[in-house]
């Protein structure tokens, strides 16, 4: 994935990858420029058009598009859209500390930045 916000060019087969959130929703990927920069590309599920919540699964939503016969309808009625998020250090950081340490510890390191 490619885009140019801002006068930069953010190419994901170009730059490093950090980490990854998957989630049943969607999931984000943490990317760095080779000049430093940070972005992230968030992946967003939507089913019959309505954005599924966080922690939302399709399968969950819509059991009866986990078979191979309905493959048909899941292609019809699932969409998943991306889009690429320019982030500054602090806010990478801050994104690592809520999605990659456990829960139990994120207060504290975000009271530390």
């Amino acid at each position: 994935m490619k885009a140019t916000l801002h006068g930069h060019t953010f190419d994901t087969e170009d730059a490093k990858d950090i980490c990854n959130d998957d989630s049943p929703d969607g999931g984000d990927w943490l990317y760095q420029t080779k000049d430093g920069r940070f972005f992230l590309v968030e992946m967003t599920t939507y089913l019959d058009g309505r954005k599924l919540k966080p922690w939302e699964d399709v399968n969950d939503v819509a059991p009866e598009l986990q078979s191979l016969e309905a493959m048909g309808d899941r292609l019809a009625r699932v969409e998943l859209c991306q889009q690429i998020i320019p982030l500054s250090s602090r806010e990478a950081m801050r994104w690592c500390i809520k999605t990659q340490i456990p829960e139990c510890f994120r207060g504290y390191l975000l009271d530390c930045i």
